[in-house]
């Protein structure tokens, strides 16, 4: 009996003998340059999206910080103009909330002399930050004078030093340019002295 081998099969091009490329081969590399279209396609049509995310969810953030920083600066006004009209004498406490971003809190009754007090100490401006356009200032104007002065004095009468002073001023001196304000719930005291209303925050032992 003659034993048969499996015969095998060559592919050639033609005379000169050159092998050819085989069909799978030929659809791997189709189904890899429709992959890399499909890719491409897809990130030109992601891109703008997450793009137009970050932008709006960007927008909404300075809208928010805007919101806040607006409210912070009314509530002082409010309660400053219920204070004044109360007359010579009268107080209030409230919590306010330091919103983040907040960069300042500047009263013009601070800026002025007192002869000047009355007509234009009663502007309340709050500053933020809002990337990216920077820092934005929101201006409140208050039915009272405004202004942050710290007692000399505290509990029982005793002299108050100038970092005891320090603490009771509304705005705390900040780090610096591009720096903002802790954030959070803050106490703050509005005392009529007669002729403006004083803003302070309030400091056990010393402003209460």
């Amino acid at each position: 009996m003659i034993e048969q081998t499996p015969a095998r099969i060559r592919s050639h091009s033609g005379p000169s003998g050159t092998a050819k490329e085989s069909p799978c081969s030929m659809f791997r590399a189709q189904a890899a340059v429709e992959s890399l279209l499909l890719m491409g396609v897809v990130v030109a049509f992601v891109l703008p999206l997450v793009f137009l995310f970050f932008s709006t969810s960007a927008e909404r953030v300075s809208a928010l910080e805007q919101a806040q920083a607006r409210a912070l600066g009314q509530a002082l006004s409010d309660r400053a103009g219920e204070v004044w009209y109360m007359g010579n004498g009268s107080r209030s406490m409230m919590l306010v909330n330091f919103p983040n971003g907040l960069r300042n809190i500047s009263l013009a009754g601070d800026r002025v002399g007192d002869s000047q007090l009355l007509s234009s100490g009663r502007e309340i401006t709050v500053s933020y930050l809002a990337p990216p356009a920077g820092r934005r200032d929101i201006v409140i104007n208050s039915p009272a004078p405004v202004r942050s002065v710290p007692p000399d004095f505290g509990r029982g009468g005793r002299a108050l030093s100038q970092s005891e002073k320090a603490q009771a001023l509304l705005v705390q001196t900040s780090a610096g340019p591009g720096t903002t304000l802790r954030s959070g719930l803050v106490a703050v005291i509005f005392v009529n002295n007669g002729t403006y209303v004083n803003i302070l925050r309030q400091v056990y032992g010393m402003v209460e």
